[in-house]
């Protein structure tokens, strides 16, 4: 799939990582690792990367933290990571963003929907993608279904 100029594999295909926390009105927990291994007659793992995300869903208006809390070793042969967030209404996409990440290991995103989600299902996808030296190796999880309130109350709980 293919939207605002950023492609991943089917974000409706992703598992369900992660739980809704507190009051059930965000989801954390999910946890997006990439590892890079060299094989001859044994694979080893030689870099690893391991970022935690947070969703706050709205009704318009999403905020995803994704925090970098692994990379291995410090000077490793990943390069250019990319955070993508994919909004799915009742699965269609209906918003995505992406940002590349060169430095920090917090990143704050906001994803918006193409239509308000009052009254009806959101589910938030996150992708991490990163260019390893021959190929790009990726990892996507998303979100339970949670439902915006209406009115006001711009809040989308699970």
């Amino acid at each position: 799939m293919k939207a605002a100029g950023y492609s991943y594999s089917d974000p409706n295909s992703y598992g369900v990582r992660g739980a809704k926390a507190g009051d059930g009105s965000y989801w954390t927990g999910m946890k997006l690792v990439v590892s890079g291994v060299f094989c001859s007659k044994e694979c080893v793992e030689t870099d690893r990367i391991e970022t935690l995300v947070t969703v706050n869903p709205g009704t318009e208006t999403s905020k995803i933290v994704f925090t970098r809390e692994t990379y291995l070793p410090n000077a490793g042969n990943f390069k250019n990571i990319q955070y993508g967030t994919i909004a799915l209404c009742r699965g269609q996409v209906c918003g995505s963003q992406k940002t590349m990440v060169s430095s920090g290991s917090t990143r704050y995103m906001t994803l918006k929907t193409s239509s308000s989600r009052s009254g009806n299902v959101l589910t938030v996808a996150v992708n991490m993608r990163v260019s390893a030296p021959n190929r790009t190796v990726d990892d996507g999880a998303k979100t339970a279904d949670c439902t915006g309130r209406t009115g006001s109350d711009k809040r989308c709980f699970y």
